[in-house]
């Protein structure tokens, strides 16, 4: 498994297990990029009303949030998906 997760939803509640995870990358930028093209791609629509998380597993917390439906996971870097 690669260094960052991606994971991308379109509505307040995340999907059970994995069921919102994009992929996994060696890149930061890659992952944040496939958040946005997830987005575009699969609800044609800004990320105001979505939200895209990527995960560090070396550091073992959130490196990049965005989107509206982020109160779920709070300012806190616990993993929580």
């Amino acid at each position: 498994m690669k260094k960052y997760l991606a994971f991308y939803g379109n509505k307040y509640y995340p999907n059970e297990a994995m069921g919102n995870f994009i992929g996994d990358f060696d890149n930061k930028q890659d992952a944040i990029d496939s958040i946005r093209k997830t987005s575009t791609e699969k609800d044609n629509a800004s990320m105001d009303y979505n939200w895209g998380l990527v995960y560090d597993i070396e550091e073992r917390k959130y490196i990049h949030k965005e989107g509206t439906f982020l109160n779920y996971f709070g300012d806190s870097n616990e993993a929580r998906i």
